[in-house]
């Protein structure tokens, strides 16, 4: 009995391919059961468990455009608000703080 290049034998070979084609890996069930829930696109068939798992969930749906745009927008808002109260809080406060500096040098 020689040897295929894989290192598996002709008589496995011979014997896997006379085997029915199997169904998954994990129930070893000869046909699929249907799907729970309704999927565009092709089903996972790898045989993987976790593609499987993954496969269960639903597609991924691109973010509604009105909705980012919004956060988008009250986001820049909150900024800008957040930057002139930044610069008010540096300009009064600026003279008080070069003071009182200014009173510890020459001290």
């Amino acid at each position: 009995m020689q040897p295929s290049g894989n290192g598996a034998s002709a008589q496995y070979h011979e014997w896997a391919k006379a085997q029915p084609a199997p169904g998954t890996v994990y129930s070893g069930a000869k046909e699929l059961a249907p799907p729970t829930s309704y999927l565009t696109g092709a089903l996972e068939q790898s045989g993987s468990f976790t593609g499987h798992i993954l496969a269960q969930g639903q597609k991924d749906a691109p973010t509604p455009t009105s909705r980012t745009a919004k956060v988008v927008l009250i986001m820049v808002l909150v900024l800008a608000v957040l930057v002139v109260a930044g610069v008010a809080a540096a300009s009064l406060a600026g003279d008080t703080v070069s003071e009182i500096f200014d009173n510890l040098i020459h001290s």
